[in-house]
């Protein structure tokens, strides 16, 4: 199976929740030059992790895409981090299955880079999801001190810190429940976050560097 940018991912424990899988994000590096794969933990829960520990449970290790309607399993969670800046978790594709390194119809992404406030306004950024239409553009509106969601199996709200703000100026939202993973980039194709959470037509995304810091990853070799 081709693992590409785009394809909705659940834990394979789970495979009869579809509604509750998130996004595969993309490709990005490890030091040794070793592709791996991006997406929220909350997409990748199940119930043999622990909210608080971030531990990853070595009964549902494992997790499964989308395969025209099939969810199958293809990758290895090997890595996971949920702070106030980042609800991430490290993809390894299984042997038999190849990742595209590309993003949707823009090609293989460049580096990462930091949004500045004097963009707000001005510079659109675009995402692919795995929700109609998937392909979306909106401006980045500034950055957001913090915002808060329910995640399925928390009692309380989960709040994460300095985020990207992305608000549509039309009725299509950037991005919808289940694109949460959703790599987004400039229109150099540059990464500048990733999809996290979203309220109306407003989204918010987890800062680039931030992941590649905590993971030791590189979105661009």
């Amino acid at each position: 199976m081709e693992l590409r940018a785009g394809l909705g991912v659940i834990n394979s424990a789970t495979p009869d929740k579809p509604s509750h899988a998130g996004t595969l994000g993309g490709p990005v590096y490890d030091q040794q030059g070793n592709l791996r794969l991006l997406t929220c933990f909350h997409c990748v829960f199940a119930g043999g992790f622990d909210w608080d520990s971030r531990r990853i449970s070595t009964d549902h290790p494992f997790v499964s895409v989308n395969d025209n309607g099939d969810f199958k399993q293809a990758a290895k969670i090997i890595d996971v981090m949920r702070d106030p800046f980042v609800d991430i978790a490290l993809l390894e594709p299984l042997p038999g299955h190849t990742v595209n390194r590309e993003i949707g119809p823009w090609g293989i992404p460049k580096s990462s880079r930091a949004m500045t406030e004097d963009e707000r306004n001005l510079t659109w950024l675009k995402k692919i999801g795995q929700k109609d239409p998937n392909i979306t553009y909106a401006r980045f509106d500034g950055f957001r001190p913090y915002f808060g969601d329910n995640y399925e199996g928390e009692q309380t709200m989960f709040y994460l810190r300095d985020l990207l703000q992305i608000t549509s100026p039309t009725v299509t939202h950037f991005s919808v429940v289940g694109d949460s993973g959703s790599f987004v980039l400039d229109s150099d194709n540059h990464v500048v976050g990733m999809i996290v959470m979203g309220q109306d037509h407003t989204s918010f995304a987890i800062k680039a560097a931030p992941i590649e810091r905590n993971f030791n990853i590189k979105f661009a070799l």
